[in-house]
């Protein structure tokens, strides 16, 4: 059996994590913090059995690029929607649900908030993206669908 080893660690929310997703950007995480972060790697890290910034030599570490406030409860899910998924967000989004009961959109350059999404009676509790629609000589994005607790 192949034996698997940590490669990082990432700390920097002041509460556990309960969402995390890994996208073209990094990874993205979501926390009780009411926060979501997006962490990018570092460069590559030096052969093991020299200094390394990750807990084994070798391996390179993540860093934390950006953090996202705005949520005013609990962060869960955590999606990143590239560039072209959505027609109203061309250059890309990352989209996170919370127990807020609100979905929010934001730039994955600048950590703006561009749109809050409201609608949902409780959390939310995971996120999606459709495919294009690819109809007849249509090139529209996709469109992004939420679950919640609601009945």
């Amino acid at each position: 059996m192949k034996e698997f080893h940590l490669r990082a660690e990432l700390r920097g929310h002041d509460e556990d994590v309960r969402g995390v997703s890994v996208c073209a950007l990094g990874v993205l995480t979501g926390s009780r913090d009411k926060t979501a972060k997006v962490w990018v790697e570092d460069s590559p890290a030096p052969e093991a059995g020299t200094s390394s910034s990750g807990p084994r030599g070798g391996t390179a570490g993540f860093s934390l690029a950006q953090t996202l406030v705005g949520h005013t409860d609990f962060v869960c899910p955590v999606l990143y929607a590239p560039p072209g998924a959505l027609s109203d967000y061309p250059q890309g989004a990352i989209i996170t649900g919370s127990r807020d009961k609100t979905v929010r959109v934001w730039d994955p350059q600048t950590a703006a908030c561009l749109a809050v999404l409201e609608g949902h009676e409780y959390q939310v509790t995971a996120l999606g993206l459709l495919p294009p629609s690819g109809g007849e000589g249509q090139a529209e994005g996709g469109a992004l669908v939420s679950a919640s607790l609601d009945k």
